[in-house]
């Protein structure tokens, strides 16, 4: 047992730079980057920066580990391994460490495994600094926590075995992806691609589709611990409502907010504000729950199906985005403008089968899902048992 300092040649933040999403010369990582517990390169910023002479100490290589260090308790210490593609070249940005291993004593993928074990994250609250909405740690005391790590050729048989479990999650979770790109495919050879409109359906402006247009909170409630569920803009996904990270309000608040946005089953959901804007998802969830940088779309069910609207919503994102631009730092929707998109309008009955369609995919991705946790449950057991040297007795 060493410390995390002895095995690594550099433990730092990232370069300060203001970023956008305008995808305009380097990409530079991001605390949404790593999100997902790997490097989203969809989930990179930008700022224009096409020249690197500044950023050359900052520049990424292949095996360094990205750790989330400023984030909410449950993301706290959050790692991805970082394997360059070809001659990219991207920027180690603000709020994520770097931790490049040496790697005469440790390997990258041990690395990597080892920061997500119960033995490691069960020290960070002793480091933690906790505030209003965030927490973190800072580089100095990550370099005092400790860290078991036997020899190389041991580190390489760990890896080896874990690498196989986590092949099974990763094509598990693939098959889900494989759904959620079925469900595009039946939506385009159903009604066509709806930025074209090339079967020419009548096309409705949502304000002539929908019986409500509104959004949630515009201030800035105090989270707690527990009460009423906050939906976030960070929670909304094409493919659903991602409860893995959600924050809560108190009931006082929650009946304020509620009273002006009060979305019910199978409501549409709409991101209009902040950086993933423009997303939609079906709420899916029955109980009441408040809403901050989200807005509230309830179709008009004589003419318009809940899930039509919410796969064109989606596959128009890119379309819709470019005749909305506006905001300067911070990118938004305003209601009026959400009112205004227009979207094709096939009939009915075409669109209630698309429905039916989505309904039966989502089956089998329920399936698929509950498969995916026993695997990773299973695989949380191997790296408990890889860690405590109980592999090799």
């Amino acid at each position: 047992m060493n410390k995390v300092k002895d095995y690594f040649t550099l433990i730092r933040n990232g370069a300060s730079i203001k970023q956008n999403n305008n995808k305009i010369g380097y990409p530079i990582t991001r605390i949404e980057t790593i999100s997902d517990g790997y490097v989203d390169r969809e989930k990179m910023g930008y700022a224009g920066i096409k020249d690197l002479s500044k950023y050359e100490d900052y520049i990424l290589e292949s095996g360094d580990i990205l750790m989330s260090h400023i984030n909410s308790v449950k993301h706290l210490g959050k790692t991805a391994l970082y394997e360059k593609i070809n001659d990219e070249k991207v920027i180690h940005g603000m709020n994520l460490l770097v931790l490049r291993p040496n790697k005469k004593l440790i390997t990258s993928k041990y690395a990597y495994y080892y920061f997500r074990t119960p033995h490691f994250k069960r020290q960070l609250p002793n480091i933690t600094k906790n505030s209003v909405n965030q927490s973190s740690f800072t580089v100095t005391a990550l370099k005092e926590l400790y860290m078991y790590v036997p020899s190389i050729e041991k580190q390489n048989k760990i890896v080896e075995i874990l690498d196989k479990a986590q092949l099974l999650i990763i094509k598990r979770k693939q098959q889900i992806e494989a759904c959620d790109e079925l469900v595009k495919s039946q939506f385009v050879e159903m009604f066509g691609d709806p930025v074209t409109n090339e079967y020419k359906w009548k096309v409705k402006k949502l304000n002539e589709v929908c019986t409500k247009i509104t959004d949630g909170t515009h201030g800035t409630p105090p989270r707690y611990p527990e009460g009423y569920l906050l939906i976030t803009g960070k929670n909304i996904r094409s493919t659903g409502i991602d409860l893995n990270d959600v924050e809560f309000v108190s009931e006082e608040d929650h009946k304020i907010i509620y009273a002006r946005c009060n979305p019910e089953y199978e409501d549409v959901l709409y991101t209009n504000i902040g950086v993933n804007y423009g997303i939609a998802a079906i709420n899916t969830l029955d109980f009441e729950f408040s809403m901050k940088n989200v807005a509230l779309l309830k179709p008009c069910k004589s003419v318009l199906n809940p899930y039509y609207l919410w796969q064109v919503l989606n596959l128009l994102r890119n379309s819709i985005l470019e005749q909305n631009k506006c905001g300067g730092a911070q990118t938004f929707m305003a209601l009026s403008a959400i009112k205004n998109i227009s979207i094709p309008m096939p009939d009915l009955q075409k669109q209630n089968q698309f429905a039916a369609f989505v309904q039966q995919v989502n089956k089998l991705k329920s399936s698929l899902q509950q498969s995916l946790t026993e695997l990773e449950t299973n695989f949380n057991a191997l790296m408990q048992k890889a860690f405590n040297e109980e592999l090799f007795l």
